[in-house]
């Protein structure tokens, strides 16, 4: 058997199939007289309300688009005005360090022309051993100026100085 060609015996001829003779099939219902048809209420209204509906659909879709579109170009306004004030703390956007030290100088006399370090306190309990910290609270700041040797504690809670002391951080004791 060659499976190239089809074995044509085995498929008939669709126009050769057999039908039943036009006698044996009913005549079909009579129409009846387009004076009498009417169209039924429910078509017209369902006609009209599916195409209101897409009108509404498409309309709020719209809006929705319209409100994204607003949504996510605020977002980008927004995240880059706040992108350039980090860049940029100069003026009115202070550091916090600056800030610090602004309002710590208003309560004491710090050392002029020197950056301080700083440091919070995290567990004041370890720390009450050492007369410095033996009222330090979590949370308190400490300022240390490593060239004038001064050290401040400051509570922003309160906004007091707490403790303010000489400190010898270079090994060698200063007279």
């Amino acid at each position: 058997m060659d499976f190239r060609t089809p074995d044509r015996n085995r498929y008939q001829d669709p126009r050769a199939v057999r039908r039943p003779p036009l006698a044996s099939v009913p005549p079909p219902a009579p129409r009846p007289e387009p004076s009498t048809v009417e169209p039924t209420p429910k078509k017209r209204r369902l006609r009209k309300s599916s195409a209101g509906s897409k009108k509404w659909v498409r309309f709020i879709g719209g809006l929705v688009i319209i409100a994204l579109i607003a949504w996510l170009a605020y977002g980008y306004i927004t995240t880059r005005n706040q992108l350039e004030q980090a860049k940029s703390p100069s003026g009115t956007g202070q550091t916090q360090t600056q800030q610090l030290v602004n309002r710590v100088g208003q309560l004491v006399d710090l050392p002029q022309n020197e950056t301080p370090t700083i440091a919070t306190v995290n567990d004041a309990a370890k720390l009450k051993s050492q007369a410095f910290f033996a009222s330090a609270k979590d949370g308190d700041k400490v300022l240390i100026y490593s060239k004038a040797g001064k050290a401040v504690l400051y509570r922003p809670s309160t906004n007091r100085v707490i403790e303010y002391s000489t400190v010898n951080l270079g090994g060698s004791p200063t007279q």
